[in-house]
């Protein structure tokens, strides 16, 4: 993380329309405005977020699982399980959302929806990464949306990115920050079908590298 505060500087100052994209969106949120040490804040982020992949993916399982220092609200996830409705684990891209599968899935059961790469090594990558203990993904496609059916109606957990941009067709027009986003639909639809329990879920960043909450 500390090489990632380092790395985010570099490709912050790095000319392109990154440095610009990322100043827009906060000052069009207003966040900017009552947080000034925002914009530091997320360029270091950032960059955690870049470096934090290879130690998820390529680390043994029970090594990452530790990461995870501490959880909050597990015990209403694992009473809603018990319901037997299925649970959807919504994770939008904040802090670390790829260790929220693997440690799920060295529990019990988890099926994610992901976007596979175009190229095939850094697809199979990914896959091996995430594949791990009770864990499969699947892609953003009908036979992808097909599994996700699947596990929910078999009791299961699955996760969803939920701010990805929708395809044409999968989505609805929505006011965002005073702008209209193209959004989603797939995770409302799929608890509206089934009966599935929602859940929003992150994983924190802890100070100086210490892990996860």
């Amino acid at each position: 993380h500390g090489l990632g505060v380092i790395l985010g500087w570099a490709i912050y100052l790095t000319p392109g329309r990154h440095r610009a994209r990322l100043k827009n969106n906060l000052i069009q949120s207003g966040l900017l405005a009552a947080h000034p040490g925002l914009l530091r804040q997320v360029v270091g982020e950032t960059g955690k977020g870049l470096l934090e992949l290879p130690a998820v993916w390529l680390r043994p399982l029970d090594k990452v699982v530790h990461l995870v220092r501490e959880t909050r609200g597990w015990e209403q996830f694992e009473a809603a399980l018990q319901s037997g409705q299925g649970v959807v684990l919504a994770a939008p891209h904040i802090g670390c959302w790829e260790i929220i599968n693997l440690y799920i899935a060295a529990r019990q059961p988890f099926t994610a929806m992901y976007k596979p790469a175009r190229r095939e090594d850094v697809d199979r990558l990914m896959r091996q990464g995430r594949e791990r203990g009770q864990a499969r993904v699947v892609p953003t496609d009908l036979s992808g949306v097909k599994a996700l059916l699947g596990a929910l109606r078999r009791g299961e957990a699955i996760g969803i990115l939920p701010d990805q941009v929708a395809t044409l067709g999968d989505g609805a027009w929505a006011p965002f920050f005073g702008r209209w986003a193209y959004t989603p639909t797939m995770t409302v639809r799929l608890i509206q079908s089934t009966g599935a329990i929602p859940f929003m879920v992150y994983a924190e960043r802890l100070p100086w590298g210490r892990g996860y909450r």
